[in-house]
C-alpha cells in the first residue's frame, strides 16, 4: 500500500499570495508548481490545512479570468481528490457549487478538465467504486451526497450550466455503486420533467438522458406517475434514453455481500429422518376371457405318490431273513 504524503509543509510559503495576484502569470506558475505537486503524490494524507487549499483552487475555478488558469487549477482539484480518496468528501459542499457555475465556459478544453475534477470528487462520496471489495462493504456511500449540491445548479438562469450540471448528474447515475435513495427519486424526477420544457435544446435533451438514466436505475414504476403527465414526444426522448443508458446499481438489487463468517461448531451428528416411500396401489385388471373360461373349470385332482407304511418295511425285512 503506498504510504501517504504530506504536501502541507511542501507548499511554497507565497502560495496564497500568488494564487491571488493580479498577474495571471504568477497564477498559473504558482498553480503549475502546485500540480506537479499533487500528481507525484499518489496518496494524500489529510490534515486541516487541506480545507484552505481546496477553497483556493474552487475560486480560482470559479472567478478566474484566464482559462489556462481555470485549467490548470481544476487539474490541482482533480489531482487533490484522488490522493486525498474519501477524506476529500468532507469538502464537498464548500467545492462543488462553486465549481459547477464555472460551467458556464463555451471552451470545451476547461469544462472537460472541470469535469473531471468534478468526477474525481464524485468518487470520494461513492468509495464502492474505487476500494476493495473488503473495504467497501464496510463503507457506506450515498448517491444523496452530490445531489444536494447539483440539483440548486439545474435552477442556473445560465443554460450552460444547468447542461453541464445535467451531464454531471447522468454521469453520477451511471456511475453511482449504489442506487438512489427512495426519498429522493420523485423530487429530482420532477424537476428534470420540468427540464425537459426548458428554452434551451441543450437543457432540454441532457434532461431527457438523465431521466432515461434515472428511470434505469429506479425501473419504470416508480416514474409512471411523471411519465403519464409528458407529452409524447418527451415521453419518448425518455424512453429511448432508458433504452440506452448503463447504470451500476439498481433499485431492489440484492446489496454487496458479506464477509464469511467462521465456519460451524461441529455438534452431535443428527441423523436425517429416512422418507417412507408411498406405495401406490396398483388397480386389479379385468380378467380376460381365457382366464375366465379357466375359472369356470373344476379344478382336477392332483395324485399323490402312493406312502409306503413303515409296518409293512419292517415286515418284508423279517421275511427275508
Amino acid at each position: 500500500m503506498v504510504e501517504a504524503v504530506d504536501v502541507i509543509p511542501k507548499l511554497p510559503a507565497n502560495l496564497y499570495k500568488n494564487l491571488a495576484s493580479s498577474k495571471w502569470k504568477e497564477r498559473k506558475e504558482a498553480l503549475d508548481d502546485l500540480s506537479t505537486l499533487l500528481k507525484a503524490s499518489l496518496r494524500i494524507r489529510d490534515g486541516p490545512e487541506i480545507a484552505e487549499l481546496a477553497k483556493s483552487l474552487a475560486t480560482r475555478i470559479n472567478g478566474d479570468a484566464n482559462v489556462m488558469c481555470v485549467i490548470v487549477a481544476a487539474n490541482c482539484l482533480e489531482a487533490l481528490a484522488d490522493g486525498l480518496m474519501t477524506a476529500f468528501s468532507r469538502h464537498r459542499e464548500a467545492v462543488v457549487p462553486p465549481v459547477l457555475e464555472r460551467l458556464k465556459e463555451r471552451k470545451a478544453n476547461v469544462t472537460d478538465a472541470i469535469g473531471l475534477a468534478l468526477d474525481a470528487i464524485f468518487k470520494t462520496v461513492s468509495p464502492n467504486a474505487r476500494l476493495s471489495s473488503t473495504v467497501s462493504s464496510i463503507v457506506k456511500s450515498n448517491l444523496g451526497d452530490i445531489l444536494g449540491d447539483v440539483t440548486p445548479a439545474l435552477s442556473s438562469k445560465n443554460p450552460q450550466v444547468k447542461e453541464g450540471s445535467l451531464r454531471f448528474l447522468i454521469r453520477c447515475l451511471s456511475t453511482s455503486p449504489t442506487p438512489i435513495q427512495p426519498g429522493q427519486t420523485k423530487p429530482l424526477s420532477e424537476q428534470l420533467a420540468t427540464l425537459l420544457e426548458d428554452s434551451s435544446e441543450g437543457a432540454r435533451n441532457e434532461a431527457a438522458t438523465a431521466l432515461g438514466t434515472l428511470m434505469r436505475m429506479v425501473g419504470e414504476r416508480p416514474l409512471n406517475g411523471i411519465m403519464d403527465g409528458l407529452p409524447d414526444v418527451r415521453k419518448s426522448k425518455v424512453k429511448e434514453a432508458y433504452e440506452k443508458a448503463t447504470v451500476k446499481a439498481k433499485a431492489g438489487a440484492p446489496g454487496l455481500s458479506k464477509p464469511p463468517g467462521p465456519p460451524p461448531t461441529k455438534g452431535p451428528s443428527q441423523k436425517k429422518p429416512t422418507s417412507k416411500k408411498v406405495l401406490l396401489k396398483e388397480e386389479p385388471m379385468a380378467p380376460s376371457e381365457d382366464a375366465l373360461d379357466s375359472f369356470n373349470e373344476p379344478p382336477k385332482a392332483v395324485k399323490k405318490p402312493p406312502v409306503r407304511s413303515i409296518v409293512s418295511s419292517h415286515l418284508i425285512y423279517r421275511g427275508n431273513r
